[in-house]
């Protein structure tokens, strides 16, 4: 089954201990529903009910999943339609963030440290110049220009640093 939210409204200020967001659901490309959540810190809701049943049965047949309390410890829990959808909105978000970061910054990693760093707010054409500018990767011990490789490949080493 492949679960899919589209046409995401996520409204960051509205959104207090959870996210404030609606989408519409779709599985093996058909159009089935519309996940919501006043941002409040109440579930997320599923509709129509017969929609977040079958993501239910469906996420019951995955394995646990594991969280990261941040602190270095991390747990694990059984999947439901709620987190299945919750964390699509997840990672809608951190593709956004990306893309909207890569459209305006060169973003890369460092030889020896860990984390995404990135230059100021630059034009697009002198982000292209400085990307191929090896004195560009010497001088700040460049490992990975995210700009310079495809999306998919940025987008794995973003989250594995954490973004």
């Amino acid at each position: 089954m492949k679960i899919e939210i589209r046409n995401v409204n996520y409204l960051a200020a509205c959104s207090e201990e959870t996210s404030c967001f609606n989408a519409t659901i779709y599985v093996d490309g058909k159009k089935v529903g519309t996940a919501q959540n006043h941002g409040h810190g109440g579930a997320t809701m599923i509709r129509p009910s017969m929609v977040e049943q079958r993501i239910n049965t469906y996420a019951a047949t995955l394995p646990r999943a594991k969280g990261d309390l941040g602190d270095g410890h991390t747990f694990e829990y059984a999947q439901t339609a709620e987190t299945l959808i919750d964390g699509l909105l997840t990672s809608f978000l951190i593709e956004k963030d990306l893309r909207g970061a890569l459209s305006k910054r060169i973003l890369y990693t460092k030889k020896d440290a860990k984390g995404i760093f990135e230059t100021k707010a630059l034009p697009a054409g002198e982000r292209a110049r400085l990307i191929t500018l090896p004195a560009f990767q010497a001088k700040f011990q460049i490992d990975v220009i995210l700009n310079a490789v495809p999306f998919d490949e940025a987008l794995a080493i973003y989250k594995a640093n954490g973004q």
